[in-house]
């Protein structure tokens, strides 16, 4: 019984898990449209798919303050800002031979 106790005051006082990661959930008319909360302690998971593009619109007052505050990953050819609160990305797909010529 003490050691059940006792592990059980060990288990409490360790920190748990703390997953800071928003997944979007589909929409009730489209499951294609996908929206999350807006937290700034948060990552946002975006599910892409090479040969597809990705739409992101910001909440009305949320902006991205330069084209590398997060962004600057990848190829930049592969994302852009359509205008102001929109993202746009666009995978390139996994055997696309007009990329690999020189």
């Amino acid at each position: 019984m003490k050691k059940i106790l006792l592990a059980g005051c060990i288990a409490a006082t360790l920190p748990g898990v703390a997953n800071a990661l928003n997944v979007p959930q589909p929409t009730s008319y489209d499951a294609r449209i996908q929206e999350a909360t807006y937290n700034p302690d948060d990552a946002v998971l975006v599910r892409v798919k090479a040969g597809t593009s990705t739409l992101i619109k910001l909440q009305d007052g949320e902006f991205i303050t330069d084209d590398q505050a997060g962004m600057g990953f990848g190829d930049p050819d592969a994302w852009m800002f359509l205008y102001e609160g929109i993202i746009f990305l666009s995978g390139q797909s996994l055997n696309n031979l007009i990329r690999m010529l020189p």
